[in-house]
Order: C-alpha cells, then structure tokens, then sequence
C-alpha cells in the first residue's frame, strides 16, 4: 500500500486511528455500498501489483487496526494467490505450515505501535501480481456486516531481471572467453 499511518521504527508501527489510513471493503452493502459482489464464502479481494516480476521471499502485513473493537474487521483467513499478469491466471500458494491454501492472519491489536506480522517464505515465489481471497475476519459475531480491510503491507524481495539483462550478461561472458582463447593461442 503506501506507507500511511506507519512511523520511523523498524519494524514500523501503525496508528490506530484510520483516517484514510487503512484500506476497508464496501462489506455487504447496507451502508450504500450496492451489493456485495464477491462471491458466496469470500468477504473481499485485493490485488497487489508489485510493477514488474519479483522474487518475494516475506511480507509483512498490518492488519486492520482501528480502536472501539472495529479491529474485528481484521482479516482472520484467506487465499494468497500470485501469477504473472492482472489477467491472471492466479496460483495459489500452499502454506507450509499446513499444506494447505489457507493463511491465517493475526488480529490487530487496536492501538497504536502495532508492528504487524512478517511471513517469510523458504523458497521465494516470483510474482508481478499478489491477490489475497479474504474467507473470514474477527467479527465470530457476524454483526459488522461483513466489513474487513487491512491497514498496510509491505512484500520484501528483489527484481527479477529482464531477458535483455540475461542476454548482455551471457554476451558480455561469451566475449571475455573468445579474448581468453585468442590471447592464448597468440601467445
């Protein structure tokens, strides 16, 4: 996202005051929102675009953290799909802590200083596009109308680099090895 709402420390910590900080659904559409439009067993999606392939060896994420117990509108499960292009097609990722698809995320805690929850992968995925499926959030009472948002995340990693970059890369070796050889067979 943006960085709203998060302070200088590492990790950072996050306001628990939203004011236009953190990224809330339109939830079931009673408050004007039209109706929901995700589908039967998802509360919402997201879809991040990391502008351009990436390896992504972590993230970490700041759940929804707003004071008066609306953090129960954290995101409690989900999907975690990645894939190449907006257009899809989206994978999704297994959870090696339960080789499933299914990624639990810690509630907020409702007050400021939340330094959120780092995932950190074993083997990087690369991706350019990241959708998180939102299943479930807090709210075991089911009275907030199906409201769930996050207030920030971070994925951490390197560029993938460009075939051109490949090309160069093995040209510029395939040179100083022809040098090579022709300065030995000069000699």
């Amino acid at each position: 996202m943006d960085g709203s709402g998060l302070d200088t420390n590492s990790p950072p910590g996050h306001t628990s005051q939203p004011n236009g900080f953190m990224w809330l659904n339109t939830g079931d559409g009673s408050f004007g929102g039209g109706a929901d439009p995700d589908p039967p067993g998802q509360l919402a999606d997201i879809t991040f675009n990391l502008g351009g392939a990436s390896f992504v060896d972590s993230f970490r994420v700041w759940n929804y953290n707003e004071l008066n117990n609306f953090n129960d509108r954290s995101i409690q499960t989900l999907t975690i799909s990645t894939a190449a292009s907006a257009s899809g097609p989206f994978t999704p990722l297994i959870n090696a802590s339960n080789s499933t698809t299914t990624f639990t995320f810690a509630q907020a805690p409702g007050t400021s200083g939340y330094t959120g929850q780092l995932f950190t992968f074993s083997t990087p995925f690369i991706a350019a596009f990241v959708r998180f499926d939102i299943k479930s959030n807090y709210d075991a009472a089911g009275t907030d109308h199906g409201f769930v948002g996050l207030a920030e995340i971070q994925f951490y990693g390197s560029a993938v680099p460009e075939p051109s970059v490949w090309v160069l890369l093995g040209t510029g070796l395939l040179a100083v090895v022809l040098w090579r050889r022709s300065r030995r067979a000069g000699a």
